[in-house]
Protein backbone atom coordinates (compact mmCIF):
# COMPACT_ATOMS: atom_id res chain seq x y z
CA UNK A 1 0.00 0.00 0.00
CA UNK A 2 1.69 3.53 -0.73
CA UNK A 3 1.19 6.69 1.57
CA UNK A 4 0.50 9.44 0.75
CA UNK A 5 1.99 12.23 3.51
CA UNK A 6 0.42 15.02 2.38
CA UNK A 7 -2.19 14.45 4.27
CA UNK A 8 -0.03 15.27 7.57
CA UNK A 9 2.12 18.04 5.68
CA UNK A 10 -0.12 20.71 7.72
CA UNK A 11 2.37 23.87 7.31
CA UNK A 12 2.10 25.59 11.27
CA UNK A 13 -0.62 28.37 11.37
CA UNK A 14 1.33 30.24 13.22
CA UNK A 15 4.37 30.02 16.15
CA UNK A 16 3.48 28.04 18.76
CA UNK A 17 4.76 30.37 21.24
CA UNK A 18 2.25 32.65 22.93
CA UNK A 19 -0.49 29.59 23.89
CA UNK A 20 -3.32 30.42 20.85
CA UNK A 21 -1.81 27.83 18.00
CA UNK A 22 -1.53 25.22 21.35
CA UNK A 23 -5.11 24.94 21.82
CA UNK A 24 -5.24 23.33 17.69
CA UNK A 25 -3.33 20.48 19.42
CA UNK A 26 -4.96 17.35 20.79
CA UNK A 27 -3.56 14.17 22.67
CA UNK A 28 -5.29 10.92 22.51
CA UNK A 29 -4.96 7.29 22.91
CA UNK A 30 -3.42 6.10 19.49
CA UNK A 31 -5.86 4.07 17.27
CA UNK A 32 -5.89 1.97 14.44
CA UNK A 33 -6.67 4.92 11.93
CA UNK A 34 -3.48 6.49 12.98
CA UNK A 35 -1.22 3.94 10.77
CA UNK A 36 -0.84 5.85 7.90
CA UNK A 37 -0.07 9.22 9.58
CA UNK A 38 2.22 7.51 11.72
CA UNK A 39 3.70 5.70 8.65
CA UNK A 40 5.01 9.51 7.68
CA UNK A 41 6.32 10.29 10.69
CA UNK A 42 8.43 7.74 11.42
CA UNK A 43 9.68 7.77 7.65
CA UNK A 44 11.14 11.30 8.13
CA UNK A 45 14.80 11.29 6.89
CA UNK A 46 15.49 12.43 10.58
CA UNK A 47 13.22 9.64 12.15
CA UNK A 48 14.85 6.93 10.12
CA UNK A 49 18.43 7.96 11.61
CA UNK A 50 17.31 8.17 15.11
CA UNK A 51 15.48 4.60 14.90
CA UNK A 52 17.27 2.13 17.34
CA UNK A 53 16.25 -1.46 15.21
CA UNK A 54 15.85 -1.09 11.12
CA UNK A 55 13.75 1.62 10.05
CA UNK A 56 10.15 0.57 8.99
CA UNK A 57 9.75 0.09 5.31
CA UNK A 58 6.28 0.44 4.69
CA UNK A 59 2.70 1.05 5.80
CA UNK A 60 2.06 -3.18 6.68
CA UNK A 61 5.39 -3.25 8.73
CA UNK A 62 4.26 -0.52 10.72
CA UNK A 63 0.93 -2.10 11.34
CA UNK A 64 2.51 -4.92 12.26
CA UNK A 65 4.76 -3.43 15.00
CA UNK A 66 1.86 -1.41 16.17
CA UNK A 67 -0.72 -4.32 16.43
CA UNK A 68 2.39 -6.38 17.85
CA UNK A 69 2.35 -3.89 21.18
CA UNK A 70 1.73 -5.61 24.57
CA UNK A 71 -1.84 -4.44 25.80
CA UNK A 72 0.42 -3.07 29.01
CA UNK A 73 2.22 -0.03 26.46
CA UNK A 74 0.96 3.19 26.90
CA UNK A 75 0.68 4.60 23.13
CA UNK A 76 -0.35 8.31 22.79
CA UNK A 77 -0.80 10.96 19.89
CA UNK A 78 -0.55 14.56 19.03
CA UNK A 79 -2.96 15.18 16.43
CA UNK A 80 -3.94 18.13 14.53
CA UNK A 81 -7.01 18.82 12.27
CA UNK A 82 -7.32 14.88 13.00
CA UNK A 83 -4.23 13.99 11.96
CA UNK A 84 -1.31 12.08 14.55
CA UNK A 85 1.37 14.15 13.81
CA UNK A 86 3.27 13.09 17.15
CA UNK A 87 3.32 9.46 18.61
CA UNK A 88 4.75 8.56 21.75
CA UNK A 89 4.86 4.94 24.16
CA UNK A 90 5.52 4.15 27.54
CA UNK A 91 6.82 0.39 26.94
CA UNK A 92 7.30 -1.47 30.46
CA UNK A 93 9.23 -4.20 30.69
CA UNK A 94 7.67 -7.75 31.54
CA UNK A 95 9.22 -11.19 33.93
CA UNK A 96 12.34 -10.58 34.45
CA UNK A 97 12.36 -7.04 33.39
CA UNK A 98 9.37 -5.72 34.99
CA UNK A 99 12.02 -2.75 36.78
CA UNK A 100 12.73 -1.40 33.00
CA UNK A 101 10.85 0.10 30.01
CA UNK A 102 10.91 1.69 27.19
CA UNK A 103 9.93 5.41 26.23
CA UNK A 104 9.45 6.40 22.12
CA UNK A 105 8.83 9.80 20.93
CA UNK A 106 9.09 11.05 17.77
CA UNK A 107 7.42 14.16 16.04
CA UNK A 108 6.97 15.75 12.69
CA UNK A 109 10.01 17.91 12.04
CA UNK A 110 7.61 20.98 11.26
CA UNK A 111 6.48 21.45 14.68
CA UNK A 112 9.63 20.93 16.45
CA UNK A 113 11.77 24.42 17.91
CA UNK A 114 8.11 25.82 18.48
CA UNK A 115 6.93 25.74 15.54
CA UNK A 116 9.93 27.41 13.81
CA UNK A 117 10.50 25.72 9.73
CA UNK A 118 14.55 25.70 10.58
CA UNK A 119 14.87 21.88 10.12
Amino acid sequence: MTVSCSAVSIAPRNKLRGGAALREFRLRLREGRDAPDLFCVFDQPQCRLGLVSNPIANLEQLQRWLNGQSPSALEIVATRDDAAIAYAGLFPGSDNRSHVGAISVFVMMIFMAGGSEAY
